[in-house]
Order: C-alpha cells, then sequence, then structure tokens
C-alpha cells in the first residue's frame, strides 16, 4: 500500500499578508469562502472585531476541516467558535495537553469537538469533526487589534484575502463589514474600498462601500458590503489630527482595584532605541513593553500595563543620542487613566492585550519554567499560549468524557498516516463486496471497517492505547472475499511520543545579515511535518522542504532594523501537535 505525503497549507498568503485559509484535513482540498460577515469597534488604539465566515463543502462524506489565520501584527484571538447544524459551539480555554486528549477521544466517537492553538505570534490553527456532507462550515471569530501607525495617521486592517491550499479556485464571496470609530466625523475616516474593488478579477466585484455615516452614537462609521473576490485586505484610515506629538490610550477598571491600559504614542521624528518610562501613584505594574528598536517617524510606540484606580500617568520617552549608547529625555506628556468599570476581564479588550504580552514574555523566560502561571493566565483572560488551546465541544459530549471516556484512560498520539482526523485513519482498497473487512490491533482488538462507497475504500478510524511505547504501531488488515478466501496484509503506523528531533546546520547556529537583505534559514528534523520561522521584526514564514530534505526559507532584515544581536525563532510541528522550538543567533551587521 501506498500513501500520498500532503504538502502543508500555509496559513497565510503568498505575501504574508493576513489572511485565512479552510480546507479538508484529509485531502487539504480548499474549502473556499462564501461569505464573510464583521462588525469593529475602535475606541482610541484598540479595534475589537467579531467575524464571521462561511466555508463551502462539497464533500459528499464527513470531514474534518481544518483552519489557518494569520493575523496582523499586534492582533491576539480572544474567542472561536462554529456552527453544528444551527446549534453555535464555543471555544473555551484548556490546558493544550488535556484539549487533544478530550478532543481525540470524542471524536473518535464521530461527535462534534473543535479545536484552536498558536502555533506562533501571528498564527492560529483549528481543527473541527464532524463537517457533514455537503453543510457549509460557519465559524465564528474574535479579535481585537492595536493599531498601527504612520505619518497618515492610524490604520486597522481587515483579513479579507485567502491563503492557498490544494486545488479548488477561489470563487467570490458575500462581504458584509462594518468599522465604527468612537469620538470621530466621518470626514476623519478613509478606506481602500475603491482599489479592493478595482483588484478583484474581472466579472468577480459587484459591490460598493456605503459612502454614508452609518447611524451609530458617539463615532462614525465606513462599510464594505458587496459580491466579490478579494485581493487585498481591507485597510482603514483614521486621519491624523496633528502634526506634533500624539498619544492615544484605552483604559478600562476590571472590578474594583485592578484596571489595563493600552498607551500609542507617536511622534514626527526618527529614534534609535526609545524606552518609556511611567510614573504615577499609587503605580503601574507589569507595563510592557518598554524598550524599543529603531522606530521611524510616526512609528507606533505600544505599551500595555495594569493600574489599580484611577490616576493620571506621567509618562516620558528616553532615546540614545548620536555617537553615544547615553539616553536622554526627548518626549513628556501626561494621559488619564479611566475609572469605568466592566464586570468582567472578557469585557476588557486591553486586559486580553496585556495578558499576550505578560505570557509571551514568560514562556521566552530562560531562568524558570512559568508554565502553570501562563496556563492560569491564559485561562483567565482566553488569550492562546503555547501551553494551552481552546476547545469547543458541546456539554453533553464533555459530560459523556469526564464520565465514562476519561475514565477509559485512551489516548492518541500518532502520527497521521494515509487518512485524516482527530485518530489515524485506516482506507483500505479491497472489492465492495467483501464479506467482511477487519483490522487486528496488537492487543488483540478487533474493528471493523466499514465500506465507503463515495471513496470506494473500506475505512474506520482507532486510538492507541495509552502506555504504548513510541515507535512502529502495527495494525494487521484482514479481507475476507465474496467467495471466502482471504487476504492478509499489515498496515504500519508511527507512535509519538515526544517532540521532532532538530539538526542545526553548523552555519545556522549564527547566523549574519545586513539590513535590507535576506538571510537563509534552514534545519533538519525527524517527524516533522510542519515548520514556521518567527522574526524579531514581526515577519514570519512557512519553511518548505527542500531537494535536500531539510526545511529552508528566506527572512527579510527589515533596512531600518538596528545593528546588533536579535533571535529567530524556529518552531517544528509533528503530525500528532508536538512541538520543538529553537532560538537561532542573528548578527546584525
Amino acid at each position: 500500500l501506498c500513501f500520498a505525503a500532503m504538502p502543508v497549507a500555509r496559513a497565510q498568503s503568498d505575501d504574508g499578508r493576513p489572511s485565512i485559509e479552510v480546507h479538508n484535513r484529509d485531502t487539504y482540498a480548499a474549502m473556499p469562502l462564501k461569505e464573510l460577515s464583521s462588525r469593529t469597534i475602535i475606541e482610541g488604539p484598540l479595534a475589537k472585531t467579531r467575524i464571521r465566515y462561511l466555508a463551502e463543502n462539497n464533500h459528499d462524506v464527513r470531514i474534518e476541516a481544518a483552519v489557518n489565520l494569520h493575523v496582523p501584527r499586534d492582533t491576539v484571538l480572544t474567542g472561536f467558535g462554529y456552527y453544528y447544524g444551527k446549534r453555535f459551539i464555543p471555544g473555551k480555554m484548556y490546558d493544550n495537553d488535556e484539549a487533544w486528549k478530550i478532543y481525540r477521544a470524542v471524536t473518535s466517537r464521530g461527535r462534534d469537538p473543535g479545536i484552536m492553538d498558536r502555533p506562533s505570534a501571528q498564527d492560529y490553527h483549528a481543527q473541527i469533526f464532524p463537517v457533514e456532507p455537503k453543510q457549509d462550515l460557519r465559524i465564528v471569530i474574535d479579535l481585537v487589534q492595536m493599531l498601527d501607525t504612520d505619518a497618515e495617521g492610524a490604520h486597522f486592517e481587515l483579513p479579507l484575502t485567502q491563503g492557498s491550499a490544494r486545488g479548488g479556485a477561489l470563487k467570490p464571496l458575500a462581504v458584509d463589514a462594518q468599522v465604527t470609530v468612537m469620538d470621530h466625523g466621518r470626514g476623519d475616516l478613509s478606506s481602500n474600498a475603491a482599489q479592493i474593488l478595482q483588484a478583484a478579477p474581472s466579472g468577480s466585484a459587484d459591490g460598493v462601500e456605503s459612502a454614508e455615516e452609518v447611524a451609530v452614537s458617539g463615532g462614525a462609521a465606513l462599510r464594505l458590503a458587496g459580491r466579490f473576490l478579494p485581493q487585498q485586505n481591507w485597510r482603514v484610515t483614521i486621519k491624523r489630527e496633528t502634526e506634533g506629538v500624539a498619544r492615544s490610550v484605552f483604559s478600562l477598571m476590571t472590578g474594583r482595584r485592578e484596571g489595563f491600559f493600552a498607551l500609542s504614542i507617536t511622534a514626527p521624528r526618527d529614534m534609535r532605541r526609545p524606552r518609556i518610562v511611567l510614573r504615577s501613584r499609587p503605580g503601574t505594574s507589569l507595563s510592557m513593553p518598554t524598550d524599543f528598536g529603531q522606530t521611524e517617524a510616526w512609528g507606533r510606540l505600544h505599551i500595555v500595563g495594569r493600574y489599580t484606580r484611577p490616576q493620571t500617568l506621567y509618562v516620558s520617552v528616553y532615546d540614545e543620542t548620536a555617537g553615544s549608547r547615553r539616553r536622554r529625555r526627548v518626549l513628556r506628556m501626561t494621559v488619564p487613566l479611566s475609572g469605568e468599570r466592566v464586570s468582567d476581564v472578557g469585557d476588557n479588550p486591553a486586559a486580553a492585550l496585556w495578558a499576550d504580552k505578560r505570557i509571551d514574555a514568560l514562556q521566552n523566560a530562560a531562568r524558570r519554567d512559568f508554565r502553570d502561571e501562563i496556563v492560569r493566565l491564559s485561562k483567565r483572560f482566553v488569550v492562546v499560549s503555547r501551553f494551552t488551546a481552546l476547545l469547543a465541544i458541546p456539554q453533553e459530549e464533555l459530560d459523556h468524557y469526564r464520565k465514562v471516556l476519561a475514565k477509559q484512560k485512551v489516548e492518541t498520539n500518532t502520527q497521521w498516516t494515509g487518512g485524516g482526523g482527530g485518530d489515524p485513519y485506516i482506507a483500505v482498497k479491497a472489492p465492495a463486496d467483501a464479506r467482511q473487512v477487519v483490522a487486528v490491533f496488537p492487543n488483540g482488538d478487533v474493528k471493523n471497517l466499514i465500506y465507503d462507497e463515495t471513496r470506494g475504500v473500506w475505512s474506520g478510524r482507532f486510538d492507541i492505547p495509552w502506555g504504548t511505547p513510541s515507535g512502529e504501531y502495527r495494525v494487521t488488515i484482514i479481507v475476507v472475499q465474496k467467495d471466502g478466501l482471504r487476504s492478509r496484509f499489515v498496515l504500519v503506523y508511527e507512535n509519538l511520543l515526544s517532540a521532532p528531533q532538530i539538526d542545526i546546520p553548523g552555519g545556522m547556529l549564527a547566523l549574519r545579515a545586513r539590513p535590507g537583505e535576506p538571510v537563509q534559514i534552514r534545519v533538519s528534523g525527524k517527524g516533522v511535518r510542519r515548520a514556521v520561522a518567527v522574526a524579531p521584526w514581526g515577519e514570519r514564514i512557512d519553511l518548505a522542504v527542500g531537494e535536500s530534505g531539510a526545511w529552508q526559507g528566506r527572512l527579510s532584515v527589515p533596512a531600518g532594523w538596528p545593528k546588533g544581536q536579535a533571535l529567530v525563532t524556529v518552531v517544528l510541528l509533528d503530525g500528532a501537535h508536538n512541538r520543538t522550538e529553537v532560538s537561532l543567533d542573528l548578527h546584525v551587521e
């Protein structure tokens, strides 16, 4: 028997823009979007967005869908769910190991969970099983985003483009997106809606942007609506109000003595290595980040933090002088922190951004293992981390897992071979009129396979018992022909209990590059199904397998990136969702 090696779909568009991509996890066949609707509220430097996607499903059998989402920089996902029929199944945060254990156990019963994890800072990956034949998949996500800034003003970006998957041409989709900006008039807003429609393939666009001000209280809104195939994301710009130093703040209390703020500072000058110092009484805590790399004029200085009561924050910005590493104060301002309160951190978008920065700092700490603290923060603030995942599962299925399945101590941790789903998949070519096709497992268990008329195979899923050692897992297949003759053969699966092994060529241990030039990344590994490289300036690339068998790709050092040491993170994932991370030293000359 031969099993085809499927390519890994890219979670981002071909030029690295934020995007979404949905496909059949078994075959990687694309599931193009049919509808996208979104509503965004912008207050100060923050945007809070809910997006509803509808992906087309033309399959004649049950499938497991995979969703890859690449979000803008300084964006965190705060909610995920999907519709099973007319029922909405929201996601809840779990420890990563527990979430995947529940997912695999429940999918083995053919029931309906969905799970979302986070391979890198800007990438989210979801699996949803089952998606019923010919039933389109409806997904809902919530995002919180710090707005990008430049000389024109502040910018919000809505992911409209779709990443690449195997086969299936993308089609025009129905778009209905609205962005509401509080405390601004219609004349302060502009967007690239006209360019989006002009760039759409010929004959695919019949949409228009609503020019009138949508009726909102305390602000103004833009709307993009129509049916077309987007070739670029929707970008809404809030015009700069002053040519001088500007600051924008969002702050909100959660409970009686805990508040969170997000502050954006822009200035009409380049800065070499700015540092922000905050002073107040009784003070703020765990404000991040405070040190920045080279920042161009009007570039963003974003900082998030906690505070305990309404107060005035005194902000100073220090920067290096030319030819010296000593810093002097170049900016000073005051920032009011609000006393307005909400009852839950989930209603405070600044809290999610703060938690994301805090979790990132703990995940990259060198001196201690902060896993317990990271999991606690992730669950409280609903921010996916390296150690957690969002699990969307009906309550009755969760109850059944806790009462029955969990007590059976069954867990799957297996490289996907020959099929897909939450569990290993068997597909056997045998005559449709065979009396019986069975799978016999090493522990003596027997499973009857079912004939799938649409695919012409006898198929089924199975679990590898908890405690099975790593290595080969051999399944004997017995086919009983119509005339009673029997044939026997063996399928070999690989049971993976550890993360992928990595081999770094000597030349990759210390990378060198100049600003504005590319830097080559190349790693090899055993058991790797996907590899991602993440640069300190926010660029993220999927590595591809080269002729030598190594995973490789190129990052581009920004022209303005400061000289000195930096770290490039490479993440390797296997078919069982185990992961290995390695940091490569990069010296920018």
